[in-house]
């Protein structure tokens, strides 16, 4: 049963990054204004994003995963999972001034 949880996630990551990458839809994507992007920009905030979310979710994933084997391995991987994060949000907010 512990399996199954992370595997579910992975595939809707999966699915959120195949939609961001092919519709570059930005919009989609929570807390970031993006009419205020510039055009030329949103494939590369696209691209950064899924990067991002992919190896956070992969993360998140392995810390459900070992939650009852290893409680504070479990947590390391919670805290890299929301430090996988923080370079889309810097970046973005580099190309937002």
């Amino acid at each position: 049963m512990s399996v199954i949880i992370p595997i579910l996630l992975l595939i809707m990551s999966a699915i959120m990054v195949i939609y961001v990458l092919s519709s570059k839809n930005i919009k989609v994507i929570a807390s970031i204004e993006s009419e205020r992007v510039p055009k030329k920009l949103i494939n590369k905030i696209a691209t950064y994003f899924s990067a991002s979310l992919m190896i956070s979710t992969l993360f998140i994933a392995i810390g459900i995963y070992l939650t009852e084997k290893n409680l504070l391995v479990a947590l390391l991987f919670f805290a890299f999972g929301i430090v996988a994060l923080l370079p889309f949000y810097y970046y973005y907010h580099k190309v937002q001034k």
